[in-house]
């Protein structure tokens, strides 16, 4: 017999022990947390906002951040209005509600053009109403 089942175990042990530390620093995940810098709101901009619709007259009703930026009556295909808004690099939500007096399928297209930048269109589908939140960013 080459020593003692005890003295074996306690080597082994004193090894585990010793595979512990580097184990565990080669398997723990550690992540540098960015310095955390106070973020300042953007400066406004001028953002040009112009609604076109299929079928009119229809009203609407253009809300960012829960306030209402905009709201009106066109007797015509479009309205277009000239805003102050904070237009990060990550964009903007703006929340469209139209409505319309006829019964038909009809599309309302907004297009908006932050102050320097290129036009970004999107548009909504519906019969008597529509309501939707839009994301639009800079491309």
């Amino acid at each position: 017999m080459r020593g003692s089942p005890l003295l074996r175990a306690l080597l082994v042990v004193i090894v585990l022990l010793a595979l512990l530390w580097p184990l565990r620093s080669l398997t723990t995940h550690r992540t540098k947390e960015p310095p955390t810098s106070p973020r300042t709101p953007g400066a406004e901009s001028k953002v040009h906002l112009v609604l076109t619709s299929t079928t009119f007259p229809f009203t609407f009703e253009v809300s960012h951040l829960g306030k209402t930026i905009w709201k009106g009556e066109a007797n015509e295909s479009n309205a277009a209005r000239d805003l102050q808004l904070i237009f990060p690099p990550e964009g903007i939500e703006l929340v469209i509600d139209a409505k319309w007096q006829e019964n038909k399928q009809t599309a309302v297209k907004i297009d908006v053009t932050p102050d320097g930048g290129d036009t970004i269109t999107k548009t909504l589908w519906g019969t008597t109403e529509v309501s939707d939140v839009l994301t639009f960013a800079k491309p």
